[in-house]
């Protein structure tokens, strides 16, 4: 057909609506939205530009069907045949003027395209679409073997010549003149071949002369579903006796829509002698028309040899009689014509049916994909509804974790850290005498021991760094397990709590270094019957003139607010992509 409606163009359009949607899905929070929607709005965006395309395309579905009905798509109709068929006379005698070079021999070598226009013109059109004018003897120097150099040159970017001439019968049926078949250059028949896809309907033209090639029947049997018109040129040169006879054997031989007898030459002079007479009676007319209101008298000879007419003794016109014999062979042209005419409104027909076919095919294909989009679209809908639950419930099951954590943690360093620094401040002395002994609670220093102080302040950051750095392990392990976020994101979120916990810490090591001293200033050394007592009761002022709970209480709320800060993100995340599947669920509805 002249119009290919090439489903896989829409099929591709639309299966690459669902190719953004078909990804795997992850039971983890972090990767499953990065996953299935890593740039929703992008992908909004080209739903939207195919969704544009696809309606172009309808629209240029719909504006083909409608230039069909109109009758406004021309016939595309191939010339094709053996070697010296005559198919250049045979298009010539179609349009009515010698427009094919046929005195050139051996036949075309290149293909020709003739539309209507309104003026004749030559081009010829390279592969990449361009058309170029050229000259007639250019043209028919290139278009055929006569001039190798010039038919050969540029053919590897020559798609084929064209021709425009304001032809009636151009504005209907396009021409196309191939090289055929079996002609001296295979690089001819691969030329054909190539073209006749492109073809609504074949004129296969004989020589009346040579009938029956085997070889021509196989290249048929190879385009049995294209409409197929045979056509015995230079019927002429046989006699009327045995024509009949020649038809048979060609319509026994080749399975031909209809098979019509034609003498291109015959046709062509019979259609020149028409116009030549026509243009002598336009004159003729012309001047009684411009007499008849005149009184004078107008005296008309038509002799058998010319015709004149005089008005007053004076000679207005005077040219030889043109006569045309009857010609038998333009009532071929004729029958043939007739067919055209059929020919065209049965490929109006096929194609207004082929355009249907493909436009419920696309139809059925695209609803078919929208209804899996929508399908796809709703399951990632309550997978993300079913997540953002199972993150929440993530959320407080290991924000809980993490203070439980917290609190043992803080209850063991607790311990440790007030047993080092008792031992670190007081000694127990046991002094036995010969009846009795005694204990005595003593301090190892006093507030003026810079040393000391330097070295217990070094130590007591030590151990507030310690817990601190178990807690945000801990912490940053949970979150890398939970697969939250991005393990740089996290990273650096490590680094900036750090800091901050660390400039907390500095402040409290010195107040921890100021409360001791203030213990160590309120101590005197006495005698004690309990040393479990004693240093339970040390440990216990200890405790309250350090700020060791400030440290538990700045990891905690630190850790909890970017645990929050976290988990906030992710539920905005999945928030944020469960409007935008509502946005392209409402997209794929409107397609």
């Amino acid at each position: 057909m002249s119009k290919k409606i090439n489903i896989d163009k829409f099929q591709n359009i639309l299966e690459s609506y669902s190719r953004y949607i078909l990804y795997p899905l992850h039971t983890n929070s972090y990767y499953f939205i990065n996953s299935i929607l890593p740039n929703p709005e992008e992908r909004k965006g080209e739903l939207v530009e195919k969704n544009n395309n696809i309606r172009d395309l309808e629209k240029e579905l719909t504006s083909l069907e409608s230039e069909i009905k109109k009758g406004n798509e021309p016939l595309k109709l191939g010339i094709v045949g053996g070697f010296s068929t005559g198919k250049s006379s045979f298009i010539n005698a179609l349009i009515g003027e010698e427009l094919l070079g046929v005195k050139l021999q051996p036949a075309t070598a290149q293909v020709t395209y003739l539309k209507y226009g309104e003026k004749l013109t030559y081009k010829k059109v390279l592969k990449s679409g361009e058309e170029i004018i050229i000259s007639p003897e250019v043209y028919q120097n290139a278009s055929n073997h006569a001039d190798n150099n010039v038919a050969k040159a540029g053919d590897s970017d020559l798609s084929h010549f064209l021709i425009t001439y304001p032809a009636p019968f151009l504005s209907t049926i396009n021409i196309i003149d191939t090289p055929g078949f079996s002609s001296e250059s295979k690089a001819d028949d691969e030329v054909t071949k190539g073209w006749i896809d492109e073809l609504d309907a074949l004129v296969w033209l004989f020589d009346a002369n040579k009938v029956g090639d085997k070889e021509e029947a196989d290249l048929l049997n190879q385009y049995r579903d294209k409409k197929i018109i045979g056509i015995i040129n230079k019927i002429d040169s046989k006699p009327p006796s045995v024509r009949e006879k020649i038809k048979a054997e060609v319509e026994k031989t080749y399975a031909f829509d209809s098979v019509f007898f034609y003498s291109a030459k015959k046709t062509l002079d019979a259609i020149t002698g028409e116009v030549e007479r026509d243009v002598q009676l336009e004159a003729l007319i012309e001047i009684l028309l411009e007499n008849t209101a005149s009184k004078d008298d107008l005296q008309i000879d038509i002799s058998a040899k010319e015709i004149t007419v005089q008005k007053n003794g004076d000679t207005l016109y005077n040219e030889k009689k043109i006569r045309v014999k009857e010609n038998k062979f333009k009532e071929f042209e004729d029958a043939f014509q007739n067919r055209l005419t059929d020919l065209k409104q049965e490929v109006q027909s096929i194609l207004l049916e082929n355009v249907g076919e493909h436009y419920t095919e696309l139809n059925d294909f695209k609803y078919e994909v929208i209804d899996d989009l929508s399908r796809e679209v709703n399951a990632l809908h309550k997978q993300f509804i079913i997540e953002d639950k199972k993150l929440r419930k993530t959320f407080e099951d290991t924000d809980n974790n993490l203070k439980e954590f917290l609190g043992n943690e803080f209850d063991s360093w607790q311990k440790d850290f007030f047993n080092k620094l008792f031992d670190k401040i007081f000694q127990i002395r046991v002094d036995s005498g010969i009846f009795s002994s005694s204990t005595m609670i003593e301090t190892r220093t006093d507030d003026h021991d810079k040393a000391y102080y330097d070295d217990l302040k070094q130590r007591t950051e030590n151990r507030f760094n310690s817990f601190l750095n178990t807690i945000l392990n801990n912490y940053g392990n949970t979150l890398n397990n939970l697969q939250l976020g991005d393990p740089k994101e996290i990273s650096t979120l490590f680094g900036d709590s750090y800091n901050m916990l660390s400039t907390i810490i500095e402040g409290l090591v010195e107040s921890t270094i100021d409360g001791t001293k203030a213990v160590i200033n309120c101590f005197e050394d006495y005698e004690t019957s309990n040393a479990n007592d004693a240093k339970e009761w040390w440990t216990y002022n200890l405790d309250l003139a350090i700020p060791d709970e400030q440290l538990r209480d700045y990891v905690a709320v630190i850790v909890s607010d970017d645990f929050f800060d976290i988990c906030q993100k992710r539920s905005n995340d999945y928030q944020h992509y469960i409007s935008e599947l509502k946005e392209i669920q409402e997209l794929i509805n409107n397609l």
